[in-house]
């Protein structure tokens, strides 16, 4: 371009110079438009933190709360399987719901306050029984925050342009940073106070979920999500990649639901 000749910035994200012609095209909305940035990144880690802060405790933690209110080695692969077998109940019909009615952004913060509620009921809970009924009807909560936040965050990162990587990344940096430190606080509470560690992490989970920008409406019908869903239902690669990871995901089950109390029954 020759020099002097000016460069301007629509507010569709592309760059012309002063003759019209495009010197750039944008895959997204702008963030450089002259008109300041709605924070949807920085929203969206600090929820992604907030949620992997709570799975960093639970995933190792939860365990030795369930053997602090007396449940035995069984009673506690139960109570452990339980949230996987709600999985398969909650993720498709609420994602279905939430996709179809365009509210990823109002079914993550049900979700979250769900959960928060839920284990603040299970804190309460004693006996086999209680605890593995309220641990049914958390998980029912807690289940589709994942898929739900992964769905949000596509959506709304693509529509402004951003990258997924530097923003899920700071989901990792906090489980490791929850696992560490609850480690440290375990060592100085009584086990049965890990359920407050849980509902405390939940609580800024709900609190990050109300941050959440809203995301444009998703233009694709109901009937073509609903074709797409059925043409990779009949497709033997899904099946084949759903099976592989299927038995990844089992094959640490034992290790993440019992590794902790082995380690502490050896001390």
């Amino acid at each position: 371009m020759p020099s002097g000749m000016r460069r301007e910035v629509g507010d569709d994200g592309r760059v012309t110079d002063s003759a019209g012609t495009i010197v750039r095209a944008s895959v997204g909305p702008s963030l450089t438009s002259g008109k300041r940035s709605d924070g949807f990144s920085w929203r969206l880690a600090a929820f992604y933190a907030a949620f992997f802060a709570f799975s960093g405790i639970a995933m190792p933690f939860f365990p030795a709360w369930l053997q602090a209110k007396e449940l035995d080695a069984r009673a506690t692969g139960i109570v452990l399987a339980v949230p996987m077998f709600m999985r398969l109940i909650s993720v498709p019909s609420v994602a279905r719901l939430a996709d179809r009615r365009s509210a990823l952004r109002a079914a993550l913060v049900l979700s979250a306050f769900g959960s928060a509620a839920a284990y603040l009921i299970l804190s309460q809970m004693s006996g086999f029984v209680p605890i593995l009924v309220a641990v049914s009807v958390a998980s029912l909560a807690t289940a589709p925050a994942m898929p739900l936040t992964d769905a949000y965050a596509l959506k709304g990162l693509t529509q402004r342009g951003r990258a997924y990587g530097p923003v899920r990344v700071w989901g990792s940096v906090a489980f490791v940073v929850a696992n560490f430190g609850a480690g440290f606080l375990i060592d100085r509470i009584a086990p049965v106070g890990i359920i407050w560690l849980l509902f405390g992490s939940l609580v800024l989970v709900a609190a990050a979920a109300l941050m959440l920008r809203p995301i444009a409406q998703d233009r694709v019908s109901a009937e073509k999500a609903d074709a797409t869903a059925g043409k990779l239902l009949l497709s033997p690669g899904f099946w084949m990649v759903t099976g592989g990871a299927s038995l990844i995901q089992a094959s640490h089950a034992v290790y993440y639901g019992f590794s902790v109390l082995e380690y502490g029954n050896r001390l």
